[in-house]
């Protein structure tokens, strides 16, 4: 075979394994398609180098992790430290209750670890994880058609307005009992200990009509045109006090 023979017959195996990878990747994209419009179950291709690509382009709609192997061990200590059963109370704020508390509690607890920031992701990027969903309760047909008759099927298992009004239903009572009841039993086990704390205060600004406020009187510089230089202006700011304690030792707050 001549050189000019084994050239063509290299650039024809390099087409025909090029045709190949073409084929494969056309077919892998079909699959997706194809899931995303019919099946409850997703397929999950892993391809480093195209992610990488849309990333550096900015061609990405959002960016998460989905690696949350972390929460069988993690729901596991809780069981054992007794919390679950701590968050078996009734709240005042609801009249009928469609949900336990305690799965309305554990599924924001998801939202807060997860790093969602916006309850509008959490439908696509807590609600979608049907595991996880069943590991804290759910039931299949909950994650299918949702907790209740109204809006079938389009809002599973539930709405996020419903996640998102949960805390304002609560009364600080309630959430005083959870808190502190979640404290003793750290003590309890042995987590927390020392005898020596930081102590931090932080200003959370509200608006006036926020009940329960309080206010105060503060210096703010503003730029006098007229005078043509900074002035103190007096401000009254209305909000609270959020403090922290951090125990030294095991850095637990």
């Amino acid at each position: 075979m001549s050189r000019g023979e084994m050239r063509q017959e290299k650039s024809r195996a390099k087409k025909k394994e090029e045709q190949k990878k073409r084929n494969r990747e056309k077919a892998e994209k079909k699959m997706r398609d194809y899931s995303r419009e019919h099946l409850l179950f997703k397929f999950h291709f892993r391809d480093d180098r195209e992610v990488a690509q849309r990333i550096r382009q900015g061609r990405s709609d959002f960016i998460t992790g989905t690696g949350w192997g972390f929460f069988d061990k993690f729901f596991s200590f809780l069981y054992a430290l007794g919390f679950l059963a701590l968050l078996d109370i009734k709240a005042k704020g609801y009249e009928r209750m469609m949900l336990p508390l305690v799965k309305l509690l554990t599924t924001y607890s998801l939202k807060i670890l997860l790093g969602i920031s916006s309850m509008n992701q959490v439908p696509f990027l807590l609600f979608r994880e049907i595991a996880l969903l069943q590991m804290i309760g759910f039931t299949a047909q909950e994650i299918k058609e949702g907790i209740c008759n109204r809006g079938k099927g389009k809002s599973v298992p539930m709405h996020k307005n419903t996640l998102a009004d949960m805390l304002d239903r609560l009364s600080e009572e309630e959430l005083s009992y959870v808190l502190n009841g979640a404290a003793s039993l750290l003590v309890k086990k042995g987590f927390l200990g020392g005898e020596t704390f930081i102590l931090d205060a932080t200003d959370l600004p509200t608006t006036e009509k926020c009940q329960g406020r309080g206010k105060k009187k503060t210096l703010k510089e503003k730029w006098d045109r007229r005078a043509k230089k900074t002035v103190q202006v007096e401000e009254i700011v209305y909000g609270f006090k959020v403090i922290v304690i951090q125990e030294l030792r095991s850095k637990i707050i």
